[in-house]
Formats: structure tokens, C-alpha cells, sequence
């Protein structure tokens, strides 16, 4: 749809939402997650520290042994699986996380306006991941979008739009 140099442009499924909308979106989700994650994380890691044993030998070599680290490796693992679930799930069949949803924000498909399913929010948030990582360049890539609606790469490669629900 055609806009003006003054009115917000539209995506045909609404305005787009603001880049410090999305912003405190995701940090609201990463403390939903981070906040019992760190807590268990740190639990599981003192009880670790405490099964540490240390030897020294004859030559006065030290080793040591570290026993319920694999028990500190499965707590992040498991963590990191929940909020991949948490993403996908909630974007993928609600079309918000509840950040999204506390910053009155929706992820649409960019044809009908619908939910864009779990298979795309897979793809959404693999993408997003994978560029964020990269001197967090997807994670600044809406900024690039020249046809000023904020769509960030990972939006593009699920052709979904992210927009204001308020």
C-alpha cells in the first residue's frame, strides 16, 4: 500500500511496530526464561563445585576431577530447548510471546495476516539466531530494511511482518 513521507507506512496487515517495542519484547521474553533459568543454573552449579576433588601426585602434579557436570551441561540444555519451544510455540500458533504481547505486538504472515505456524517461527528464530550471532547483525537488520517496515531477515526469510496490535 502507498504512504506518504508522513504517515506510518503499512504492511497490509497493519502498522509496523516500533524497533523499541520489539526490543523490550525481547527482553521481557529473555527474563521469562532467564530469570528461573539462572536460578536453577546457579543451584546446579554450587552443588557442582562442591563434588570437585583435587589430587596431587608424587611429581607434585595436581588432578582433579570434576564430578555432576554433565548434570550443569543437561540444566542448559534443557533451558535452551524450553525457551526454543517458547519462541516457536507462541509465535508460531499464538503469533506472540507474552512480551510481544505485554509490548502490543503480533508476528503475521505477510500474505493473509494469519499465525505463521510452528514450521516458519522454526525458521524465523534459526535464521535470527544464526545472523545474531554474527556481531549481532540480525538482531540490527530491520534497521536496514529500505522499504520501512522494519522487516528484519529472519522476518523475511519466514515472510511474516511484525506489527502493532494496539
Amino acid at each position: 500500500p502507498a504512504y506518504s513521507a508522513y504517515q506510518t507506512p503499512q504492511t497490509g496487515q497493519g502498522v509496523p511496530a516500533s524497533m523499541g517495542s520489539r526490543l523490550l519484547a525481547r527482553i521481557i521474553d529473555a527474563l521469562i526464561i532467564g530469570i528461573p533459568a539462572g536460578i536453577i543454573i546457579a543451584i546446579v552449579a554450587v552443588s557442582v563445585a562442591d563434588k570437585n576433588t583435587c589430587t596431587t601426585d608424587a611429581e607434585g602434579v595436581a588432578h582433579c576431577t570434576t564430578k555432576g557436570l554433565g548434570a550443569l551441561l543437561a540444566v542448559y540444555f534443557i533451558f535452551i530447548i524450553a525457551f526454543l519451544l517458547y519462541e516457536i510455540l507462541m509465535i508460531g500458533l499464538k503469533g506472540a510471546t507474552i512480551g510481544k504481547r505485554m509490548m502490543g505486538i503480533q508476528v503475521r504472515d505477510a500474505a493473509t495476516g494469519g499465525t505463521i505456524g510452528a514450521g516458519r517461527a522454526f525458521v524465523r528464530y534459526l535464521v535470527l539466531a544464526i545472523t545474531g550471532a554474527i556481531c549481532t547483525l540480525g538482531y540490527w537488520s530491520p534497521f536496514f530494511d529500505s522499504s520501512r517496515r522494519y522487516q528484519g531477515w529472519h522476518d523475511k526469510a519466514a515472510n511474516d511482518f511484525v506489527v502493532s496490535s494496539r
